[in-house]
């Protein structure tokens, strides 16, 4: 049980940090797509501005 719980907690680590790289990437692509949108967090300024 150890070891299983040891592997899901390491798949579940290399899934966060997948998902990380992609918000990085994500983030990254809209900045140059749209550089005058700057802010660290655009989604949750867009999200509170509507």
């Amino acid at each position: 049980m150890q070891l299983k719980s040891e592997t899901l907690s390491q798949k579940r680590d290399t899934c966060l940090e997948r998902l990380i790289q992609l918000k990085k990437l994500l983030l990254r692509m809209m900045l140059l797509l749209d550089p005058s949108d700057a802010s660290p967090c655009p989604n949750m300024q867009n999200s509170t501005a509507t």
